[in-house]
């Protein structure tokens, strides 16, 4: 093993005591090039079995620490995430999971709240895309450290067609429908899927995107 592989798994420990999420994504980008396989020294394997404790303990400080971020709406930095791509994939899946579903949820029970106060009619749901279309512009902006492989915003396109489609049908079956709302509010939802629910499948979520006649960049216009 080289010293320098061997002084990051000495000094891992204090880097987790101390939070310095920068530094040990750094240190696990060394060890990660450490071959396990060709070490026989029992030095070096002792090295290596207290970094695997080391790194369980690190799990559990680095879930703490982004729960606590999320329910006090602070943003979750970059490095925090970089170090979770180093670690194992159900615990990368965990902390993917516990970040989606809290930044959505933010905002969705926000667009419950909305929907259910403003919308009676299916012409009225051009207000629920407006409102749609700026969150995801907010959430463009906000949430762009967020790997694109874990799609937020296909999951975020999932959860508003979902919804959107409970209220239209809690409208239909609770009013009386004339043709032209009727058909106004198909259109809506038609060039609404049409333009966004090609994200639900996308790996490119999250992105900085500077192409202005990227058709995900323009706003819907309803005549």
């Amino acid at each position: 093993m080289k010293n320098n592989e061997r002084r990051e798994l000495t000094r891992f420990y204090d880097l987790i005591k101390r939070k310095d999420y920068k530094k040990i994504e750094m240190s696990l980008n060394t060890i990660s090039k450490i071959n396990a396989t060709a070490i026989s020294d029992p030095k070096d394997l002792d090295l290596l079995k207290q970094y695997t404790k080391n790194k369980e303990i690190l799990k559990i400080i680095m879930r703490n620490d982004i729960k606590f971020l999320l329910c006090n709406k602070r943003k979750i930095h970059k490095e925090m995430i970089n170090t979770v791509l180093y670690l194992d994939n159900a615990y990368i899946k965990e902390i993917k999971d516990i970040i989606i579903d809290n930044i959505i949820i933010q905002k969705y029970e926000n667009y419950v709240y909305s929907m259910k106060s403003n919308i009676r009619k299916l012409c009225e749901l051009k207000k629920a895309i407006d409102w749609f279309e700026n969150s995801l512009d907010s959430l463009r902006l906000n949430e762009s450290d967020i790997p694109p492989q874990w799609n937020l915003e296909g999951d975020f396109v999932f959860k508003f067609c979902v919804l959107t489609k409970q209220i239209i049908c809690n409208i239909i079956f609770h009013n009386n429908i004339d043709n032209k709302d009727y058909l106004d509010g198909l259109k809506y939802i038609l060039e609404f899927e049409k333009k966004y629910c090609n994200h639900i499948f996308s790996d490119n979520c999250c992105e900085n995107n500077n192409n202005t006649n990227n058709d995900k960049n323009k706003k819907i216009i309803f005549k």
